[in-house]
């Protein structure tokens, strides 16, 4: 992360084009992102903490939104990871590489994927990273029996262009949200090309401030 933080000029006028662009679903994103910073003490008291899916068609500006927030954390052009894509052992270290700060696996509808053999990855296996339990532990190069299970410190988005397909324990810990094009007008349209220009100089203190 490569964070500006200036406690004496910090703004958040860009909030209201988040709502312009996206309205509810804007801030909700920006809620989740803002409630991930506290990944670890919400589970400490609460015990879970569910994940974030967004969905809709393509085009209708998730990733210009995502981006953004991410700016506001001082990660520039970030999505999520892709996680049909990685290999098990990048997946593991992607996720609990971090703390207190979210995790987000972006898979889009992909015609070709019906045609790919490769294994796909099984989102039944969020259940465990709801609790904060690592979804696959690993065996130390010991002599012993010795295993090592580090916990998930950090929150959870899905974003793809149609819902999740799983078991209804993982669906049933979802946040679901659709971003639609339905309700676009030009003044949405400059809201998201603004959130899309704007220097991640001067978002990137909110993740301190929060």
């Amino acid at each position: 992360l490569k964070i500006n933080y200036q406690p004496d000029t910090i703004k958040f006028d860009w909030l209201d084009d988040i709502w312009a662009a996206w309205g509810p679903q804007g801030l909700v994103a920006f809620a989740f992102f803002a409630m991930s910073t506290f990944a670890v003490q919400i589970r400490s008291k609460q015990k879970s903490l569910g994940f974030l899916e967004i969905t809709g068609e393509g085009g209708s500006g998730k990733t210009t939104l995502i981006e953004a927030l991410w700016r506001a954390f001082g990660r520039f052009e970030h999505e999520g990871i892709d996680p049909n894509k990685g290999s098990i052992p990048y997946l593991a270290r992607s996720m609990m590489g971090v703390s207190n700060l979210p995790v987000g696996l972006v898979e889009g509808n992909r015609e070709d994927d019906k045609k790919n053999h490769n294994k796909k990855f099984d989102w039944n296996e969020l259940l465990t990273l709801f609790n904060g339990r690592n979804p696959r532990g690993t065996a130390l190069k010991t002599s012993g029996n010795e295993i090592s299970e580090p916990p998930f410190l950090g929150s959870i988005y899905l974003m793809q262009n149609d819902p999740i397909s799983a078991i209804p324990p993982v669906l049933e810990r979802c946040m679901s949200m659709v971003i639609s094009k339905a309700d676009w007008t030009e003044k949405t349209g400059e809201a998201a090309v603004r959130m899309e220009s704007m220097p991640m100089e001067e978002m990137s203190g909110t993740i301190v401030h929060i």
